[in-house]
């Protein structure tokens, strides 16, 4: 790949992560179906470049990740936030354990009932944890455009910076809490029009 071809890459995934993940972050409730795919390919194209160091092969694995969940985003709300709580779950138990200095087979058993824990209480709050997934991962995904331009400061997900995982935190926060605000009162997972959720959903005027 030629120097200019890269930086061309680097400009091109790098403004479609921040335009994709300001979407997700601040409307992610109404278009998560739409946007799983894409966010799959962002996250799947990050881990096959932290896996093999190759576009190609960040590329390949982006795509499969996208196909993945656009596939099961077709009908499997409930059982994608469930698996996002329980494994969320999981490693916050085996996290805690390790920093209070438990065996590791103590750190297994409390994750996987932090994780069951987390799974039912993302079940039951389908419409706000849709919310917060979309705002955290979106936040990632601008963090992750704003690395492809400044590395120092953005890539956290390279040498671990904390102050861009802070303000990924921060971002996902005021997310969330932007769309309380613009989808208030919805459950449109919990309570689903027939025929399924729309794609894109835009909440009518006041």
């Amino acid at each position: 790949m030629t120097e200019t071809s890269s930086i061309l890459n680097h400009i091109v995934l790098g403004s479609l992560g921040v335009i994709v993940g300001l979407i997700a972050t601040f409307f992610g409730y109404g278009v998560f179906r739409l946007i799983l795919p894409f966010l799959g390919f962002f996250y799947g194209y990050i881990l096959g470049q932290s896996l093999v160091q190759s576009n190609v092969w960040g590329f390949v694995l982006g795509i499969l990740f996208a196909v993945v969940l656009a596939v099961l985003a077709y009908a499997y709300w409930s059982l994608l936030v469930t698996v996002g709580g329980a494994i969320m779950g999981f490693s916050l138990g085996v996290a805690f354990g390790e920093w209070i200095g438990f065996w590791n087979w103590v750190n297994v058993i409390i994750g996987i009932g932090l994780g069951l824990i987390f799974a039912l209480l993302w079940l039951v709050l389908k419409d706000v944890m849709v919310m917060w997934i979309t705002a955290l991962a979106g936040a990632g995904i601008v963090m992750a455009g704003l690395a492809y331009f400044w590395p120092l400061v953005f890539g956290w997900l390279n040498n671990g910076n904390w102050l861009a995982a802070i303000l990924t935190v921060v971002l996902g926060v005021v997310g969330f809490l932007a769309q309380m605000v613009i989808f208030a009162a919805m459950k449109l997972y919990s309570e689903p029009p027939a025929g399924g959720p729309p794609y894109v959903y835009i909440p009518a005027g006041k």
